[in-house]
């Protein structure tokens, strides 16, 4: 039969086993959790380095966008100016002639 000091012994064995078990299982977990911290950082700064360069490409797509841009509207302003000169010109030459009419046929002269 067992005594006290004999159970007291055996508590200790199995405390002191009990204990480096759990002490081994925490260090396996810990080991895999840095691991598993690792990975996802190597993974997240990969991912951040890729949307890096796509915004990167994106800001180039969209200055080079701006300088056409800018370039087809100075184009359409000239084209318009010139129109508008156009019709200045040809409007004033309609005029100067139907004044030309009016005085030749003694018409009474409207003013614009």
């Amino acid at each position: 039969m067992l005594t006290k000091t004999d159970f007291q012994e055996l508590d200790k064995l199995i405390g002191k086993r009990v204990r480096e078990e759990i002490e081994a299982e925490g260090r396996n977990i810990r080991e895999e959790l840095k691991s598993d911290i690792l990975n996802s950082r190597i993974r997240i700064q990969q991912e951040i380095r890729d949307l890096s360069d796509r915004i990167k490409n994106l800001e180039i797509r969209v200055n080079n966008l701006e300088k056409n841009n800018k370039e087809e509207f100075r184009k359409l302003n000239k084209k318009l100016t010139d129109l508008f000169d156009f019709l200045d010109k040809d409007l004033m030459k309609t005029s100067k002639r139907v004044l030309q009419i009016e005085q030749h046929l003694k018409l009474e002269q409207v003013s614009p």
